[in-house]
C-alpha cells in the first residue's frame, strides 16, 4: 500500500484503543493513547526482532514494518501486522515453532 493510500484508510482498530476501557468511545490522539502505543511497539520489536524485523510507528495510525533485508511496508493495525511480517520474510516463518517460542520465552519481560 502507498503512504497516501494509508492516510486515507479506514477507521482505528479495537487494538489501537489501549488498556482502559473508558478509551474505546473515541480515538482522540491523546498522549496517553500515543504513549501507550509506543509501549506496543517497543514489546512487539522485543519479539520480531528474534526473526530479523522491526516496526515504527507511522503517523500515529499504521505500523512501517522492516524486514531484516530493509524492506518495509505499512500495516493497518496489529492484527494486520502478521500477515505483513509473513508477506516480506523471504522465508515461510511460523509463529508456532518451538525454537521460536522458546526464543520469546527468554525475552526478559521487564518493557516498562
Amino acid at each position: 500500500m502507498c503512504g497516501f493510500c494509508a492516510i486515507l484508510g479506514g477507521s482505528y482498530h479495537w487494538s489501537e484503543f489501549g488498556t482502559d476501557s473508558e478509551q474505546y468511545i473515541t480515538y482522540s490522539n491523546s498522549q496517553p493513547q500515543r504513549l501507550e502505543r509506543l509501549k506496543q511497539i517497543k514489546q512487539i520489536n522485543r519479539v520480531i526482532s528474534i526473526i530479523g524485523f522491526n516496526i515504527s510507528d507511522w503517523a500515529n495510525s499504521k505500523y512501517l514494518v522492516r524486514g531484516p533485508t530493509g524492506k518495509t511496508e505499512l500495516a493497518d493495525n496489529l492484527s494486520h501486522l502478521w500477515s505483513v511480517i509473513e508477506g516480506i520474510s523471504v522465508s515461510k516463518i511460523d509463529p508456532l515453532d518451538r525454537k521460536f517460542l522458546k526464543q520469546i520465552e527468554s525475552i526478559d519481560h521487564d518493557v516498562y
